[in-house]
């Protein structure tokens, strides 16, 4: 009977120190998981903040490469250019393409560029060759009972391009009232200036001295980033500028009732 007793209570002792043991090693177990857990979140976290630290670090890079690739545009105000802050963030090879020229002014160009005319104030008058290379001047189309458009854009202007359904809509509805549109080009390729003004139907004035980012109008008129527009009124003085999209429009169909 007492060896009994005695093999029961070792049994008993051995499930209890087995099942200790298994809850030891659940416990274990859990422990192991949440640091697991623990330590892949922070894992996550040094990759997060070396990854934002990275492009922290291309973007300053970047702007530091514009700004020496294009001394001007460091002085432009990027708050109130989105052009500005868009070439900001192309590569170099990017940047070292005509598209540049939506944003950058070239170092001999700030000594003959004039501020921007404000509204009210009188129209400067200017002479470039059309497509035909025949001299044409703006002064032709202003006077009574006109409005002129003078828009500045090239065929390799993404924005420019943009607005040219709306500038076709408007000058088929109110060329025969009065409305007239000057076009000058910041294009170097005379092919492709004309290919987009057919394709286009550009059927309005277009004038261009293949300048480029050198086109004399554009420091007349303070242009710095295109598309840029004015708009004349019959008296010669600027009514509006800066009219994108259908805003063209609004202004025309109060003008021209």
């Amino acid at each position: 009977m007492g060896s009994r007793i005695s093999i029961f209570f070792t049994i008993l002792g051995v499930a209890i120190v087995c099942g200790m043991g298994c809850r030891e090693r659940g416990l274990i177990g859990e422990f192991n998981k949440d640091l697991h857990a623990l330590t892949a979140d922070r894992a996550k976290d040094t990759v997060r903040k070396r990854t934002m630290t990275d492009q922290h670090r291309k973007s300053q890079e970047a702007t530091a490469r514009s700004e020496q690739a294009f001394p001007a545009m460091a002085t432009l105000d990027q708050s109130g250019n989105p052009m500005v802050q868009w070439a900001m963030t192309l590569t170099p090879e990017m940047q070292a393409t005509d598209m540049m020229q939506l944003t950058s002014l070239r170092k001999d160009g700030s000594a003959r560029m004039r501020g921007v005319p404000a509204e009210s104030s009188m129209y400067i008058d200017i002479t470039l060759p059309n497509e035909e290379d025949r001299p044409v001047s703006l002064s032709s189309y202003v006077g009574p009972g006109k409005y002129v458009l003078l828009d500045f854009w090239a065929s390799w202007c993404p924005p420019c391009m943009q607005e040219i359904p709306y500038l076709v809509a408007a000058y088929k509805k109110y060329h025969d009232k009065g409305f007239e549109i000057f076009g000058v080009s910041l294009d170097t390729d005379g092919q492709a200036w004309r290919n987009t003004i057919r394709k286009r139907q550009m059927n309005w004035v277009n004038v261009s001295s293949l300048a480029g980012w050198d086109e004399p109008a554009r420091y007349a008129y303070g242009v710095t980033g295109i598309p840029a527009n004015f708009l004349i009124g019959p008296d010669g003085r600027i009514i509006a500028r800066g009219l994108r999209g259908s805003a063209l429009e609004t202004v025309l169909a109060k003008l021209l009732k």
